[in-house]
């Protein structure tokens, strides 16, 4: 183990033993004061206390016996945090692999989602789930709401089938966005501006006016935001591309020829760059005290000049071409939803219904994959040579309609329950056309095409549960839970192939289909002891589930036969259905508050049984497959320390180890046991300086640090990769008033150049070539926010 390595496990072992310390030294000076009320304490010298409906009703997160985070939207203003990419560095547990803005794939506890077509982490917009695209070439990538105006974050870790279902079996993401005010107007604005190093000028700014309409019964909250963020990857198109040496069986080339050295036809600076504009109106209408109605439409659309991919080799935060095909991507995501809430006497009922659809198009650059796979001697197609320039574009297609309807109880009583059902209707196109125009010249013509591969790929699911969970207070420290959640689900995709590469050679479609069902019970198992007013222990064991769906067969004729690839598997055709993966969950934690409530302390340690996994079977052919093979293992262990050091100055700590790998080989990957899994960093640690001071009347000094550490993982592109580990800092400082707050900002302190993942895009990932996603390099820039 490293230096870097030893220390953080260091790190981990005296957080672990302070907890055991400190809590029981809390717990003996407090043992037998009943006068305590179990609620937080607010003041000056105490660290702020954040109501969250983890559990589907309203409770703190030292009460709640789950593993979770919540950060509030003041908060996240005060850190500077726009995106999920810039909140989950400080949250223990979870990874991220991200190519952009609307780009970013989420794991938690080292549940990579490489296989199959769900995600293994739920997220949630209100009450509202919102499910990534099915088949896209960038992976299952979730929505990049702009987080201003937001309400809080929570961050569920571990599985939570039993209230939120599937897909959530490594944990849940819920935004929680603020309803409106009732009885008072409000606004408030934000302007930033800065600049990047090596790329260009940002600028922006979001806005919020909340406007009560009847006084106390219906208001109207209207949010706006508009950005710009340069970008800071060049794309450069050479003229007489190199070509690859070093021939390997199957293949042009394993080793790109030296770009560094061909001459320059045209360089495209900062062509990452990305524009979001959107907008979100919420309406209130509360006619009695006891029924409520809320409804959201929320607009975004996401456009880039290109991912944030650099080519590796040479690693230079350069994409490297022999045509000028130029890679833009677009996300557009709309949202309506209605929220109908009624408190009964002794229970309250909700309905949550909505529809969202979303659109991602992005074009990959094709060209230098042609030459690898076709083994051509040169790039260019005069002369019959080559195919020439060739550009993949994709249009993913994505809507939900969805409705959850449950009942709570909502008195005071030693049994509390939850009960309801839930149904949602998922549809996912992903429509692609990969034209070659030199296909139509090459030697004389005889390919008689520009037609190399077209796809239409409609997929959907269609999914029903029934669910329920019951707390029984068996003493007055002592509680447990039990939930249930039965589910059925029924998956399909269809795809329609036409092109060169097909069996037909041509424009005649070859369609093909798949489908798949199952039906099953994820129960839950929860202990919790409250050993003191301000100290939980909990216990947790728990399913989780992901469903399983159909898959498309791969050719076994044609020029792109995959038929020796499967006979090397001992398969004569791929399987048209794969089934769910599931895992046991076994968990135990505590979280504790001391000194008045100016410390808090939350850790848990776990272990995790996955059985079935969904594993991605990519054949030589360069077609693949989903199938469930093998089982994995992952343990760990989180933890989160707050505290409030003085008037002012508050530090809090956060880290996390992930051990994740196969427990058994998978001969159909050629993966041995004991094999990494990929995506999962096995160390993440936060540490962040919060400080505020009055220097005169109304007016205060504030100013914050933190420094977000990721450790090496492995990753998957042509073969298996090792990604190392970085730490990534960021500083602010200035002056904030009753109403307002003006601060510098340094983003990427130390101008890191990290490399965060490797692309999922089959169309770059070759033996000589790997496309890697980057971070922002250093940002320096003004952030001034007004409240009216």
């Amino acid at each position: 183990m490293s230096v870097v390595g030893r220390a953080r496990a260091l790190s981990i072992s005296v957080v672990f033993g302070i907890v055991l310390i400190v809590g029981n030294a809390s717990a003996q000076s407090q043992q037998g004061d009943s006068s305590g009320n179990g609620q937080s304490v607010t003041s000056a010298d105490s660290l702020e206390t954040i109501v969250v409906t983890a559990e589907k009703r309203e409770a703190t997160v030292g009460t709640t016996p789950i593993s979770m985070t919540a950060l509030g939207g003041n908060e996240l203003q005060a850190e500077g945090i726009s995106s999920l990419e810039g909140l989950v560095g400080e949250v223990p547990g979870v990874s991220i692999k991200s190519y952009g803005p609307g780009q970013s794939e989420f794991e938690m506890r080292g549940m990579t989602s490489g296989g199959g077509e769900s995600a293994t982490v739920g997220f949630y917009l209100d009450e509202i789930s919102i499910s990534p695209p099915a088949t896209a070439q960038n992976g299952k990538v979730a929505i990049d709401p702009n987080l201003y105006d937001l309400g809080r974050v929570e961050i569920l870790r571990g599985p939570q089938g039993t209230l939120y279902g599937s897909g959530s079996m490594g944990g849940t993401i819920k935004l929680v966005t603020n309803q409106p005010d009732l009885n008072n107007f409000s606004s408030s604005i934000q302007g930033l501006f800065s600049g990047t190093e090596g790329g260009g000028l940002n600028g922006g700014g979001n806005g919020m006016v909340n406007l009560p309409i009847f006084d106390g019964v219906f208001a109207i909250r209207l949010v706006g935001t508009d950005t710009w963020t340069s970008g800071w990857i060049d794309r450069i198109v050479l003229n007489d591309f190199p070509l690859p040496s070093l021939p390997c069986p199957g293949w042009a080339g394993c080793v790109r020829g030296n770009v560094l050295a061909a001459p320059v036809a045209a360089d495209y600076k900062d062509v990452n760059w990305d524009h979001t504009t959107g907008g979100r109106v919420e309406a209130l209408f509360k006619p009695t005290s006891r029924l409520s109605i809320s409804v959201d439409v929320l607009y975004q659309n996401i456009a880039m000049g290109a991912p944030n991919y650099e080519d590796f080799p040479p690693g230079t935060e350069a994409h490297y071409q022999p045509f000028d095909v130029a890679e833009p991507f677009s996300d557009r995501f709309e949202l309506a939803s209605a929220t109908i809430n009624y408190d009964a006497d002794w229970f309250a009922i909700t309905s949550a219904t909505g529809y969202w659809s979303r659109k991602q198009i992005q074009t990959v650059d094709g060209s230098e994959i042609l030459q690898n796979v076709g083994g051509a001697p040169a790039y260019s197609a005069a002369g019959g040579l080559g195919f020439g320039a060739a550009g993949l574009t994709e249009t993913d297609t994505t809507n939900q309609f969805s409705e959850e309807i449950r009942l709570t109880s909502n008195q005071s009583h030693p049994f509390r329950w939850i009960v309801g059902g839930f149904y949602s209707n998922y549809d996912s196109t992903t429509d692609g056309s990969f034209i070659v125009p030199g296909l139509a010249t090459i030697l004389g013509g005889a390919f008689g095409t520009t037609d190399f591969l077209t796809v239409h790929r409609p997929s959907g699911i269609v999914q029903t549960a029934g669910f329920g969970e019951g707390s029984y207070d068996i003493t007055d420290k002592l509680a447990a839970t039990v939930g249930l959640r039965y589910f059925s689900y029924n998956a399909t995709i269809n795809t329609v192939e036409s092109g060169f590469v097909t069996p037909t050679h041509g424009p005649t479609p070859t369609a093909f289909s798949g489908v798949g069902s199952a039906s099953g019970v994820n129960p839950k198992f929860n202990l919790s002891y409250q050993l003191n007013v301000d100290t939980l222990l909990y216990g947790t064991v728990a399913k989780g589930f992901r469903p399983g769906g159909g898959n498309a067969p791969v050719p076994t004729s044609g020029p792109v036969s995959c038929g020796s690839d499967l006979a090397a598997l001992g398969l004569s055709a791929s399987p048209l259905q794969y089934n769910p993966d599931s895992l046991w969950s076994y968990e135990a934690g505590e979280k504790a508050k001391l000194f008045g409530s100016r410390v808090s302390v939350n850790s848990a340690v776990y272990y995790e049984d996955w059985s079935n996994v969904q594993q991605n079977v990519v054949l030589g052919c360069g077609y693949h497959f989903y199938t469930n093979a093998g089982r994995a293992g992952v343990y760990g262990a989180e933890t989160e320390i707050s505290a409030q050091l003085s008037q002012g100055l508050t530090l809090t700590e956060t880290a996390s180890y992930t051990h994740a790998t196969l427990s058994e080989a998978v001969p159909t990957i050629g993966a041995p046991k004991g094999q990494p899994l990929v995506d999962v960093p096995n160390w993440l640690e936060s540490t962040a300086i919060n400080y505020k001071r009055p220097i005169f009347s109304n007016v205060s000094l504030v100013a914050r640090f933190s420094e977000d550490y990721v450790g090496p993982s492995y990753d998957e592109a042509f073969a298996f990769d090792h990604l190392p580990g970085y730490d990534i800092m960021r500083i602010r400082a200035g002056v904030a008033g009753d109403t307002w707050t003006t601060e510098i900002f340094v983003d990427n302190l130390g101008n890191k150049h990290a490399q965060i993942a490797d692309t999922n895009s089959y169309i770059v990932n070759l033996p000589d070539l790997n496309r890697v996603a980057t971070n922002q390099p250093r940002t320096i820039g003004i952030d001034m926010r007004y409240r009216f």
